[in-house]
């Protein structure tokens, strides 16, 4: 024998040499068999995929959400789309602005690195580690188009107020 030819439902010939099943176990071969001779599905088409409403919430609300949704408002209104920024930058910017005026906002720089983390999971952020040098996390598109923009003045009103 030379080898194998088979002919699938729909038409396609496929050949396998000898030495390839030589090198097969039977429970491969098996399987190999049975995929080539299966029929072919056909699939059924699906609705067009709706684009998902995006859920409008408000600035206070985000606020309350927890720290990981305080840290994606702070980002999306303090730096613009396709800013690269260190830890250390987004530190000292948290620092600055907030927890200068409300020491109960205070974000330990190790926490801040994992909420950034989870905001890059979620597709806000890109991360990139730096050789030595730490991390650096970009401002992405989508960290703007989820979270509201608030002029600066609401936002520390927001931000000091709330809390």
């Amino acid at each position: 024998m030379s080898g194998m030819k088979i002919t699938k439902p729909d038409g396609t010939v496929v050949e396998i040499d000898k030495s390839m099943l030589k090198s097969l176990s039977p429970e491969q071969l098996t399987a190999l068999i049975s995929s080539l001779t299966q029929p072919v599905q056909t699939q059924v088409p699906s609705k067009p995929q709706e684009p998902a409403t995006k859920i409008l919430r408000t600035p206070e609300e985000i606020w309350n959400s927890g720290k990981r949704e305080r840290v994606g408002l702070f980002l999306a209104n303090q730096y613009a789309v396709g800013v690269v920024l260190e830890t250390t930058d987004i530190h000292r910017d948290w620092m600055e602005s907030l927890v200068s005026k409300n020491y109960d906002l205070y974000i330990e720089k190790s926490h801040l690195t994992q909420y950034l983390t989870r905001l890059a999971e979620m597709g806000y952020l890109k991360k990139e580690k730096i050789q030595g040098r730490g991390i650096r996390w970009t401002i992405l598109q989508k960290l703007h188009d989820d979270y509201p923009q608030v002029p600066i003045e609401n936002f520390h009103k927001i931000a000091l107020e709330i809390t």
